[in-house]
Order: structure tokens, then sequence, then C-alpha cells
């Protein structure tokens, strides 16, 4: 019986490294990108400043320490240390610690500006979470090179190990579930995904061009989705169907990353399922794992005392996690249970709904910002400054393009869908802003105007061939180069 626990919810500590090495180098890699923004993302001179959030944050149990200031000096610091942190776990340097600040400073990050945060945020969020109670310094760390007495047994199963390996399996159940009862049981679902302007790449319009082949392809996600993570729990043969559903689920987000820009979901997602490699893997590649040293009889009782305390929280924890999942798909009389699990998963970010591309429009809109300049010029501040002519209100081959990287195209999208009326002056003085900062004063804006092509409604399922354009917001305005900060920006 232990050992058949062992098999479904170990974790095998080089699995364990290896994810550690690699969820290490993404945060690294997700800083670096969100600091090319600081300015614009994370400031009070920025499309988000603090005041826009005060009511968001008070009347929930949210929290930042990114909200403390508005300066950029204050959130580059905050950045730093979010670096040090990632680097240290990344090599395994006081690893618990370095673990617990990392996700402090992700939820901390995440709510500051959640207009940017996509289910790769998410998912990268709550396995940083349950990270904090595995050992992912046991093996391939500096601490296990000077102190190699705290390896622990091989594969380490406890309550943290299945509950991360559960809570992976479960973002595919419950995006599958949102997806059961929409578009995606339809032939033209998986259509309807890959033609979504502001995410489709080039390839993705290669795969229309294989119109009899999308409704398969979509069937297929759909069921790898469902029938992915149980075989990745199978009683038998499981060690050896796990690699093969390892594979599987690469292969899909390698798919999507050629697809699609969803940001780093396919990445993290990639990463997460690196904890269901089995040992037989680790062997083949005789990657030699350190033997174990069971701990002094000292410290034996205490050690016990500790784990059973830690297990029977995160347990708890565990509980709590499905509960929450069901809710947001089921409603009723489950909406009691997630209100007064609210403030838990608030405050540690563990809130989540997996509901990621559950019913695509046949298409979306786009962003046009218009500055009228001194000397009489019009501009299209989203497209570098070009002449705002007739190609700024023409459908964009690629929309995805015209978005720097994939956090200002989830801002954009954002805005779209929730119809922020408040966010709009703080948009145009940023954009305005930014091109006063860095042009002569002939060429300054002397207004910004926010345009949305919005698709007019067409019959169901066909790609709308006319777009509605509406006049968002008007900035009057002068502002100062000084009072602006040069940053990155769409």
């Amino acid at each position: 019986m232990a050992n058949r626990r062992e098999t479904l919810f170990g974790i095998d500590l080089r699995s364990l490294a290896a994810f550690r090495i690699g969820i290490g180098a993404l945060l690294l890699t997700d800083l670096g990108m969100r600091a090319t923004d600081l300015t614009a993302h994370y400031t009070d001179n920025g499309i988000v400043p603090r005041s826009l959030l005060d009511d968001r944050l008070r009347d929930s149990w949210r929290w930042s320490w990114h909200m403390l200031n508005g300066s950029a000096a204050f959130q580059a610091a905050l950045f730093l240390v979010a670096a040090f942190a990632a680097a240290a776990l990344m090599v395994g340097f006081r690893t618990r610690f370095a673990t617990v600040v990392s996700w402090l400073l992700l939820v901390s990050l995440h709510a500051r500006n959640p207009f940017i945060v996509n289910a790769g945020d998410v998912l990268l969020r709550v396995v940083l979470f349950w990270s904090v109670f595995l050992p992912l310094g046991a093996v391939w760390s500096i601490d296990h090179r000077y102190r190699p007495q705290a390896v622990p047994k091989n594969p380490t199963t406890s309550v943290a190990s299945a509950a991360i390996l559960l809570q992976v399996a479960c973002m595919y159940w419950m995006t599958a579930y949102f997806k059961w009862h929409g578009v995606w049981l339809t032939p033209d679902g998986f259509r309807r995904v890959v033609e979504l302007d502001s995410y489709a790449k080039p390839f993705a319009y290669q795969l229309l061009s294989f119109p009899d082949l999308l409704p398969w392809m979509g069937y297929g996600v759909l069921s790898l989705e469902i029938c992915g993570p149980i075989l990745a729990f199978s009683p038998f043969a499981t060690k050896p169907i796990r690699l093969l559903v390892f594979v599987c689920f690469c292969l899909l987000h390698i798919g999507i990353e050629l697809s699609l820009t969803v940001g780093l979901f396919s990445i993290i997602s990639m990463l997460a399922w690196i904890l269901f490699i089995p040992d037989i893997f680790w062997n083949r590649c005789n990657a030699k794992l350190p033997q174990h040293l069971p701990p002094t009889p000292s410290t034996t009782d205490r050690q016990r005392w500790i784990a059973s305390t830690v297990n029977g929280f995160v347990l708890l924890i565990a509980i709590y996690v499905p509960i929450w999942n069901f809710a947001t798909v089921r409603g009723g009389w489950l909406n009691r249970y997630q209100q007064t699990l609210s403030p838990f998963v608030e405050l540690t970010g563990l809130r989540q709904k997996w509901n990621m591309f559950v019913a695509p429009p046949s298409s979306d809109g786009w962003y046009v910002a218009v500055a009228r300049l001194k000397d009489g010029q019009t501009v299209d501040l989203l497209r570098d400054g070009s002449p705002a002519d007739w190609r700024s209100f023409e459908k964009p081959v690629y929309a995805y393009r015209r978005f720097p990287n994939h956090r200002w195209r989830k801002f954009y999208r954002q805005l779209s869908q929730r119809h922020s009326d408040s966010m709009f002056p703080y948009i145009c003085r940023f954009l305005g802003g930014r091109w006063n900062a860095t042009h002569p004063e002939s060429q300054r804006a002397k207004s910004v105007e926010l345009h949305f092509m919005e698709p007019v409604e067409s019959e169901a399922g066909e790609v709308p061939d006319s777009f509605m354009q509406q006049v968002l917001h008007e900035e009057l305005f002068e502002p100062t180069a000084s009072s602006f900060e040069q940053d990155s920006a769409p």
C-alpha cells in the first residue's frame, strides 16, 4: 500500500530539482520581461496608477507590497529582491527561504497590476505556493552540497506532493469542464480559437488551410485535457504511462506556443509536468541520486511533530482548493463556501479559474491611439508614431504584432472585455506623455484620442467583415517631458 501511494503521489527528488531550476529560470525571465515596462505597468506615471486600484484592494483581502510606493525606484528595488530570490531558488541556495520570498513577491506583483495577469501567471503562482512545502533543494543544489545529511527519502511523498500533482491535473479538468458546455463541442470550436486575431500567430493561419482536420484537433485537445491527467494517476503501469502523458502534454503546449501568443503559459505548464517524471527516466539518463541518510534519533521526534503539523495545514488547504474550483463552475450552494474561502485564497494567491479559450468570439477588435501634434500631423501612438491614416483603422493581418509583448496584449484585451472607462484617461496620458518626452516642442501632442474598432455582430460562427469605430476618450494636455519616465510601451 505504501509503495502504491509513493508511486501515485510521490515525486522523484531529481524531478523536483529539475522543476526548481526551471521555475527559478522562468521567474528571472518573467522579471526581465516585466522590467522593460516597469514605469508603464507598475508606477503612478503608468497606465495603472495606485489610485485606480485603491477601491479594488480595499474591498478585498488582496495585498501588495508594490502598492506602498508608486515610484520607479521603489518598484525596481522590489524587482531586484525578487531577482535575487529567483536566482537563489534556481541554484538551490537557502531554497526554502528563497521559495517563500519568490512566492510572496509574485503574489504582491500580480496584485499590483491584475490587468496583465494571465493563466500562466496564475499557474506559476499556485505551484510556487505548493513548492514551499516540498524539498526542492534536496539534490542538485548548493544546499545539498554543504548539507548532504539533509537528503530525504526518494521519492518524497507527502500531502504537499499529492497536492501539487493534483493541482496540475485540476487545471486541465476544470478547463475541460468549462469547454464541455460551449462551442468546443461543435466543429467550429477549435477554428474559432486559432483565428482569434489578438492571439493567432502565422502558424495558426496555416492550420486554417486544413478545415477538415480542425474539428478533430479540437476534440483531441479536449480529450487529452480530460483523459491525460486521469492516466497520470493510473494504478497500473504508472511510470511508463506518466512518461507518455508527459510527452503528450509537452507536444500539446509546443503546438499552442507555435499557434497562439499565450505568454509564459506553455512553458510553466511543461515545467509543471516535470513533477510527474518517474525515476525510470532519470535512471536511464544515469542521473545518480545521493544516498539517503536518515535523521539522527535526537531530532526524529521533533521532525515528526513539525511534519505532522505542516501536513495537517497543507491537507486543509488541499481540500479547500478543489472546493474553490468546483464553485467557479457549478455555483449554487458552493458559492457559500467560495465566499468563506475567499479571504484565504486571496491572501495566499490561490485564487484560480481555468476558463481559458472557453467561448472564443469569432473575431475581436483593436485599439487606435490618435495623437494630434502641434505641427498639424496626426499619428497613431500604437503603431510607433506612424501616420494615423486608413491603415490604422484597417484590420491588422497579425493583430498580436501590434503589441511589444504579451503583457500589453493582455492589458488591451482585458480593457475591451471589461469596458473600464476609468482607465481610458490614464492610457491616453501615458501614451501622450511618453511621446512628448521624446519629441521636440513642435511635434508634441496637443491631444490623444483612444479609439476601439469593434466587430459588428454577424451570423453565428462567421468572421465579421465590418467594424464599428468608437471614440472611447479624448485627453487634452501638454505635459512636460520631465514628468514622464521613458519606458517601452506598445
